[in-house]
């Protein structure tokens, strides 16, 4: 399987399309990918583009669309989330606890992090 701590976190849009990728563990047509989302078709192709250029999906081409296929389960992707958010944490809770003031990197650092996971809910 991959390394799938090294895979970027994707978008709120790419997670999206996501989840419409993995409801179909055996592939989706990109036809019917575009039907589910309203962006105009340029964009749903760039944002499809993205994911593949992620390592999120396996592409086959199938006459004149591509079937999607994940390569990272709904469930793989939730635990690299939640171990990324770990690591990060980590970092900042030693931060309090090995310095007696925080430079303003790591203020931000925490400011950053802790804008994501309010983001994520």
């Amino acid at each position: 399987m991959l390394e799938k701590e090294k895979l970027k976190k994707l978008s709120k849009t790419e997670l999206e399309f996501m989840k419409v990728i993995w409801e179909n563990p055996n592939g989706i047509a990109s036809k019917d990918i575009y039907e589910k989302f309203d962006q105009a078709r340029g964009t749903k192709s760039t944002i499809l583009h993205n994911i593949i250029q992620k390592g999120y999906v396996n592409t086959i081409k199938e006459g004149l669309h591509v079937i999607y296929t994940p390569k990272v389960s709904k469930e793989e992707y939730e635990d690299m989330i939640m171990s990324q958010a770990v690591s990060k944490l980590e970092g900042i809770i030693a931060a309090f606890f090995y310095k007696k003031k925080l430079s303003s990197g790591d203020v931000e650092k925490a400011k950053q992090f802790l804008e994501e996971i309010r983001d994520d809910k």
